[in-house]
């Protein structure tokens, strides 16, 4: 069968049992691997030739860019397939589910299979058997006539079944185990490597042995191979703080823990967070044997004119403009940044926090998130080299509207150190006429001394660029560095100079600026929405380049009072629940309301 008529895949996994599932794939011949969906290991790393294409919150980019048919979770442990599968049915996406069956494998008359299963070479699987979505029988085992296997189950190499037994959901039958006909192993249950199992066992249960005997109850998010991931976490000295900005004291704090980071971020300052005044700003920080280990800001906003039974105060959170989320020591580990939600949780119920909209970062910062993971605006981020190579690859109009600016006589002025008070006004007068023009909402309308304070306490981390006409300056923005990306943040153009085309002869001088002080990529950021005009004049500059997705997060805590907030202006509960999941709906959708 040629690669144009196979259906295109994923594989879910990069590691041993990925192995295993792609070699039964290759040999069944029916489909086209497009390549790996893994959540730890980098982008575009390779397994057997096949490419990791990024994490399953990339799911939507890569089946529209790749015409994805479906794909199968080559993950063998029980609980880590089962939690994979249930991410990306939140994600929505309808996603078909195929199943590996090794060609030497021997399947009896009667038996189904369901979606997603794994069946290795030499398994035998008698008449009238039934497998569960999801489910994994290894090398060599025997599974007899009218047994039932359940979802997310799995039969190690060597395991026997006689007839009639039933594994229940999420169950494992380890190494070279046997259990005799007619029996029933529970729910998430686990029977040690050469066991005899002579009697049914129940559920949550560890057993082994000759005859298997219960040894201990077991959690449902128990590795079945004995790695239990909140042991591991139990072992360390967690504890969550909370940095609430009030005071010189408090910002002396801040500093000290931003510092243990190493690495300046300018997102994460106190300059650049502390924007508003009608939230205020907290930092909660995750601390592991002492040690700062993930650090997020948030803006807690009371819930005007509600009040519980005892007249407290309800809150929502959100994160500032911008790109945010945790910032990730890199000494932390993936059990530190999965715990830092948990404690982040446990917080916000004891705070009467109602609901999160987390806005984060492009580095990664989203995976492991508690709440409802949303892809939610392409991102142009153009690699920076030979700046010959990249004037060849902007769309032609890019090109012409830069000669049209060098026809006009703008020159540019970009300022890195040092800024003076007149730039910044300059800056500021025209960035302020542009928000007004374009009646953007008050969010938009940062003060003056923000930005002098941002630009003064983040020296060589922020910039300036101006274009002037016969020195009048006509265009501006402010550029954020942070390591070897530079960043548009915030500018503006007066409109009457718009056909001299300031804001493409801008792109390009920075484009070349940057280069010459070794910079490697430039974010120009997305649109309003993807697709619309603003995303593809930014995509002009660098149309060959791969986006990098902004995901947002959003959360319900306290459903009981969201709810309650919701009825007072909606009576659909549909769009109660579901307002959440909607990318393109406002949340907390009372908020909005009350705004208008």
């Amino acid at each position: 069968m040629s690669n144009s008529t196979k259906q295109n895949i994923v594989v879910f996994g990069a590691s041993g049992h990925a192995k295993v599932i792609i070699d039964i794939l290759e040999k069944q011949n029916k489909y086209n691997i497009i390549g790996l969906i893994d959540s730890f290991k980098p982008k575009g790393e390779t397994v057997f030739e096949y490419e990791i294409l990024g994490t399953e919150e990339d799911l939507p980019y890569i089946l529209k860019t790749y015409n994805i048919y479906g794909g199968i979770i080559a993950i063998g442990d029980n609980y880590s397939r089962m939690s994979m599968y249930h991410k990306i049915d939140d994600l929505n996406l309808n996603l078909k589910y195929i199943s590996a069956i090794h060609p030497r494998a021997i399947i009896g008359k009667n038996v189904v299979i369901g979606n997603g299963c794994c069946i290795m070479a030499g398994v035998v699987v008698n008449s009238d058997t039934t497998l569960g979505k999801h489910a994994i029988l290894n090398t060599k085992c025997s599974v007899d006539h009218d047994c039932k296997i359940g979802d997310f189950s799995s039969i190690a190499p060597g395991a026997t079944l006689g007839g009639g037994v039933m594994v229940d959901y999420c169950s494992a039958i380890s190494l070279g185990a046997s259990v005799i006909e007619g029996l029933s192993i529970g729910k998430n249950t686990i029977v040690g490597a050469g066991s005899l199992v002579l009697k049914s066992i129940g559920n949550n249960l560890v057993a082994y042995g000759v005859p298997a005997k219960k040894i201990r109850s077991r959690t449902n998010s128990e590795k079945y191979l004995g790695t239990h991931e909140e042991a591991m976490v139990l072992n360390q000295n967690y504890e969550l703080k909370k940095v609430r900005i009030d005071s010189e004291e408090d910002i002396l704090i801040l500093k000290q823990v931003l510092e243990a980071f190493k690495v300046f971020n300018t997102f994460y300052s106190l300059e650049y967070c502390n924007h508003t005044h009608f939230r205020k700003l907290h930092y909660l920080v995750l601390y592991k044997n002492n040690q700062p280990r993930v650090l997020m800001p948030v803006f807690l906003k009371k819930i005007e004119g509600f009040e519980g039974k005892n007249e407290e105060d309800y809150f929502d959170v959100s994160s500032p403009y911008g790109f945010s989320g945790p910032l990730i020591n890199k000494n932390a580990t993936n059990y530190d940044l999965k715990y830092f939600w948990k404690l982040v949780d446990t917080w916000y119920l004891e705070n009467n926090v109602v609901t999160e909209f987390i806005r984060f970062n492009l580095n990664d910062n989203h995976k492991f998130y508690s709440g409802h993971l949303l892809p939610t605006l392409n991102n142009v981020c153009g690699h920076l080299h030979a700046f010959e190579t990249i004037w060849t690859n902007f769309k032609q109009k890019v090109r012409n509207n830069y000669r049209k600016a060098l026809k006009n006589n703008l020159s540019i002025e970009i300022f890195s150190e040092h800024i003076s008070e007149e730039v910044i006004s300059s800056f500021y007068h025209i960035y302020i006429k542009t928000m007004v023009r374009n009646n953007a909402s008050q969010n938009y309308f940062y003060s003056k001394s923000y930005f002098e304070n941002l630009i003064k306490n983040t020296q060589n981390k922020v910039a300036v660029a101006l274009i002037y006409h016969e020195n009048n300056p006509i265009s501006t923005e402010l550029l954020i560095i942070n390591d070897d990306i530079i960043f548009s943040f915030l500018g503006g153009t007066i409109s009457e100079y718009f056909s001299m085309r300031p804001n493409d002869f801008l792109k390009i001088e920075v484009i070349k600026w940057a280069i010459e002080n070794d910079l490697k990529y430039y974010a120009l950021g997305g649109g309003r929405k993807n697709g619309d005009s603003l995303y593809q004049y930014k995509k002009s500059f660098f149309p060959n380049d791969d986006d990098v997705m902004f995901y947002t997060g959003r959360k319900i805590i306290n459903k009981k009072v969201y709810s309650q907030l919701m009825k007072t202006h909606i009576n659909d509960s549909k769009t109660i629940d579901q307002n959440y999941k909607d990318p393109d709906e406002y949340f907390p959708l009372y908020n909005k309301i009350e705004k208008e």
